[in-house]
């Protein structure tokens, strides 16, 4: 049997509580959540995976961390 992962996306959630609008700093009523794509690959193995989710992972703790993809079989 033989399984493939296919269409793997790695997204950070970010959250933003306000922004710079004229010179001066705009707060949020509640925080809005920025979906950023950090890894896209179109075919790949479970190490690579495990791989990319680490370095996301380390890369920005506080963010939360969404991984995706779609597997295959074959017998």
């Amino acid at each position: 049997m033989y399984i493939s992962m296919e269409n793997l996306k790695i997204t950070e959630m970010q959250e933003k509580h306000g922004e710079t609008k004229k010179g001066k700093w705009v707060e949020y009523k509640k925080p809005v959540i920025v979906p950023k794509v950090v890894f896209d690959a179109g075919y790949t193995n479970l190490m690579d995976i495990a791989s990319e989710i680490k370095t996301a992972a380390t890369r920005s703790p506080e963010h939360k961390i969404t991984v995706s993809f779609e597997i295959q079989s074959e017998y």
